[in-house]
């Protein structure tokens, strides 16, 4: 609880007699392109772009045995069908796609529009999501309406781009509400202190709610002219998002939204919401307050003695404060005596932050040595003033991995330059001894902080003429009431029900009022309650590897950058999580959508994204996995690699996209559940005890032995929301809702560092440290990524024996763009048709400075000194020897092909035996080959 200040003091002696360094710019970094070129004796790289179009060939998806692709919903409209998405005729429909964002959703000419659809169908992309449509274009134009729908131009340029992406094959994804600002053109008061994109208010909000509605009503009763048809009524449009990461439950336990603190009208409005739900639960003040059990524990012995900075903590032996930085972040900190007349505390601890770290999180200023006992009441104070207002972050949190929150966690916005008491009580989430007082998510500035203390037990006193009977019982901040658990408990349900109401009035305004018949998802799984998610046609969720972190502002081009690490290396980490997360949180019984995802390009190891999501997207037989991004500009044809996530131009990705349409549209990979399913059991009332617990929303569809969740990528596995009735599953199919409950030799994988899949159509072997590799074996599509580190890799018909590549890391893909109707022969020999190998290394741009700038992490930012290059790209070729198991040299030939996939030259195919071996190297500088098998 935020009490009066103090004191006041001016600026010039909040400054006085103390003197700061200022931030070493000129450090520099090492560059790791050139390292790596000194550290042995390769084959010079080359420029090499693989181009888009539709050519006659075998890298054109259109080609193969069942193209061309008939116009987007050809067959009717898009429908839930259990876990599938089916078209008019019944027949499964999956739906490989890729993100058109911003200004790339209105391309300025027709030739534009064709050329991009013709691009993707080239690629097997058969669906888009349409992202940021009206995101604030057209720029500094003002919008015919206060709504923000389509200005005209802008319109009929979406419309044509919409008609060529659907004649080409290509199904529409539609979002309805992504950074919708309603401002003050739109009349909404105090517009510059509303939350980041309206979140979370907008869920409640009546206008907002309204002009939403309105929204959808002049979008989807648009007549395309190039079709005919309404948007409601045309079968070629599939999905559509109510709204992109956008949860109320999220909204407020996240400090980026602001939520407690809404300015007027809107928090007095919220609060009316929250004590009109009170209302209905309680006969009165009275009830709520024993229901919330609210009782006072008398305060206990000091826990942190030093907490007044009476010695020189700094240098005190055995002290337990420290200031703990990354090699990224300039900050010092020392113990000062009070000038003489100054009213506030005598000593105080003086942070002087020059520099953020590789995160926000760093610097961190803490007080170590501190112990908590779980369910137990803690009240927290210290005495705070800051140089320049600006926001920072308190929170308990274990000294430790995995560094989790031990009850306590805000985020002070309203510290000044003049001493100001904090006061906080709050309630243990953990038993933990090991635990450290944080303070952190600094500005560059000049930060004090005094008498601190910690102590078990807490004092609260019912504020006086506060009554649910007058609606005036407050939202449950940080401290005061957000101490008692049954309190946030009853908040998060209330939280709940808001966004149940949102999501559920605006899915049958849509399908009811609007009369639309797309499919409807609400918004992303794990930013709210499944259960709520579960109550739409689909559910979607979103998740990336390595995204960019931008130490200043949300993407500042100057200053960023990204950790460079392989998935294959991180499966058991936290970080490595990325794919079973996303396994773990679906929805048993609904099709799932995974919307994003993506490996950025400048990442080394980008190309094992696509491959390695496809094929478990596959085996987790989902209906839908997007990339993210195809542009988020109209710059749709590239001579560069973009630096984050653009894929229009990245050679690595775009080489093995057939392999991942074979994988996942074609189902070259099996489908789960073959043997044993996972489902966690979720229902709403342990939702909401998850999340107030936690006070995160992610909580909700987390196992609670998150050590073994890789096994996700073993298993069919998602969450039973058990409100939805009984589990389906084939018969025959072994349910676990725990991996405790797993046989011995399943749980042994992750011990062993090898996960087969259930199928033994993938394998993840991470056995070797910082040398893993992710295979798949299917009889038409077989793929490799990961690190070679002198090993030889076994498949059904195929032998890989790797040369000597820069990286000591590769991707390959080959895939049979003509699988036969039915197998003679022998069954484990490669098979008769005309395949598509690709293999990707290390690609960049010429002249891309990549600095090291401290543990894994690189950047190619201004900042850091880097640059991500230009035109032309350069590529690796790889050298690797493939060996066909039992397929004579007579019936091979194997092809080097151009960036269109066109033939250049043939490859020399030698004997090895009774099979055949295809030596591919980079004296054919390419990155794909076609080889003919008869």
């Amino acid at each position: 609880m935020t009490m009066k200040l103090i004191m006041t003091t001016t600026m010039a002696l909040f400054c006085s007699g103390v003197a700061f360094a200022q931030a070493d710019k000129t450090a520099e970094y090492p560059e790791l392109l050139a390292q790596i070129e000194a550290s042995g004796d390769y084959a010079p790289k080359f420029p090499f772009q693989i181009q888009l179009g539709l050519p006659d060939n075998v890298s054109n998806v259109q080609t193969w045995t069942g193209g061309p692709w008939q116009p987007a919903g050809s067959d009717g409209f898009l429908a839930a069908k259990g876990i599938h998405f089916v078209d008019g005729r019944g027949q499964r429909r999956r739906l490989l796609g890729t993100n058109i964002c911003f200004s790339g959703c209105f391309p300025e000419s027709k030739a534009d529009a064709d050329a991009v659809a013709a691009a993707l169908a080239r690629f097997g992309i058969n669906s888009v999501r349409m992202h940021y449509v009206h995101h604030a274009y057209p720029p500094k134009r003002e919008y015919s309406s206060p709504d923000s729908f389509i200005e005209p131009v802008q319109l009929d340029q979406f419309d044509y781009l919409i008609h060529q992406l659907q004649k080409h094959g290509i199904y529409i994804y539609m979002q309805l509400n992504i950074a919708r600002k309603f401002g003050a053109a739109a009349g909404f008061e105090n517009a510059d202190q509303l939350p980041w994109y309206n979140n979370g208010l907008d869920h409640f909000e009546p206008r907002m709610i309204a002009l939403q509605k309105k929204f959808h009503r002049d979008f989807m009763t648009h007549v395309n002219p190039y079709s005919g048809r309404a948007y409601k009524d045309d079968p070629g449009i599939a999905t559509l998002e109510i709204a992109n990461e956008n949860s109320i439950v999220n909204a407020w336990y996240s400090s980026k939204y602001d939520l407690p603190n809404l300015p007027e009208p809107y928090g007095s409005l919220f609060r009316g919401l929250w004590n009109d739900w009170l209302a209905k639960k309680y006969a009165s003040t009275d009830a709520m307050k024993t229901a919330w059990q609210m009782v006072n524990v008398d305060l206990g012995d000091e826990m942190i003695a030093d907490g007044a900075m009476a010695t020189d903590v700094k240098n005190a032996e055995g002290t337990t404060w420290g200031f703990q930085q990354d090699g990224g972040s300039v900050s010092t900190w020392d113990v000062f005596d009070a000038p003489a007349g100054d009213t506030g505390p005598a000593r105080f601890a003086r942070l002087t932050v020059d520099k953020i770290g590789f995160t926000p999180n760093m610097p961190q200023f803490y007080r170590g040595n501190l112990a908590v006992r779980k369910d137990q009441p803690y009240t927290l104070s210290f005495k705070l003033r800051v140089e320049k207002p600006a926001p920072l972050a308190v929170r308990l949190s274990q000294d430790h991995n995995p560094w989790h929150v031990a009850g306590f966690s805000t985020r002070i916005t309203n510290a000044t330059s003049a001493w100001q008491d904090y006061r906080y009580t709050f309630l243990a989430n953990m038993d933990d001894d090991a635990v450290r007082l944080v303070f952190a998510n600094f500005t560059p500035g000049v930060i004090d902080i005094a008498d601190v203390s910690f102590r078990p037990g807490a004092r609260f006193t019912w504020p006086a003429g506060v009554a649910l009977e007058q609606r005036g019982v407050p939202l449950p901040k940080d401290g005061e009431l957000g101490l008692f658990p049954r309190c946030v408990e009853d908040f998060t349900a209330f939280l709940h029900d808001i966004e149940n109401s949102y999501y559920q009035d605006l899915y049958s305004h849509l399908k009811n009022d609007i009369g639309v018949r797309q499919l409807v998802a609400g918004t992303q799984l794990q930013y709210g309650f499944s259960s709520v998610q579960a109550r739409m046609d689909y559910c979607d969720n979103h998740n990336y590897w390595n995204h960019p972190a931008f130490p200043v502002k949300a993407w500042d081009s100057n200053h960023w950058y990204l950790n460079n690490t392989a998935l294959v290396n991180n499966l058991q980490t936290l970080p490595g999580r990325t794919l079973a997360s996303l396994a773990n949180a679906r929805v048993h019984g609904k099709p799932l959508t995974v919307s994003e995802y993506d490996h950025p390009n400048t990442n080394f190891y980008s190309a094992e994204g696509n491959l390695i999501l496809t094929a478990n997207a596959a085996f987790q037989d989902w209906a839908g996995f997007y990339q993210f991004a195809w542009t988020h500009s109209r710059a749709y044809v590239r001579d560069a690699i973009p630096p984050t996530f653009d894929m229009c131009s990245a050679n690595a990705k775009l080489a093995h996209l057939p392999a991942c349409y074979a994988m996942f549209v074609r189902g070259d990979v099996q489908a789960g559940p073959v043997t044993t399913a996972y489902a966690l059991p979720s229902r709403l009332s342990g939702e909401v005890t998850a999340v107030a617990r936690a006070k995160n929303a992610r909580a909700v569809g987390r196992p609670e032995n998150e050590d073994n969740m890789g096994l996700a990528l073993a298993f069919f596995s998602g969450q039973h929301i058990t409100e939805n009735g009984p589990l389906q599953m084939p018969a025959g199919i072994r349910v676990v809702d725990s991996w405790k409950s797993l046989s011995d030799a399943q749980r042994a994988m992750f011990d062993q560092k090898c996960i087969l899949n259930d199928t033994g159509e993938l394998v993840w072997d991470y056995q070797q440290n910082d040398g893993g590799f992710f295979t798949v074996d299917t009889p038409n599509t077989k793929a490799f990524t990961g690190f070679v580190r002198g090993r030889r890799f076994e498949f059904t018909g195929l032998s890989i024996i790797p040369g000597k590549n820069r990286l000591d890391w590769f991707s390959l893909s080959l895939t049979n763009s003509t699988p036969p109707a039915s197998r003679t022969g022998d069954a484990n020999a490669i098979a008769p048709g005309r395949y598509l190998l690709a293999a990707t290394g290390l690609n960049h741009n010429s002249n891309a400075l990549v600095r090291a700038i401290g543990g894994d992490r690189i950047a190619v930012s201004k900042f850091y000194g880097g640059s991500n290059g230009e035109a032309p790209i350069l590529a690796e070729g790889i050298s690797a020897d493939l060996v066909l198991k039992g397929v004579a040299p007579t019936r091979v030939q194997a092809f080097a092909l151009d960036g269109n996939g066109e033939r250049m030259q043939a490859v020399v195919i030698k004997a090895d035996g009774e099979s055949s071996l295809i030596r591919i190297s980079p004296e054919y500088k390419t990155l794909w080959y076609e080889i003919q098998v008869q």
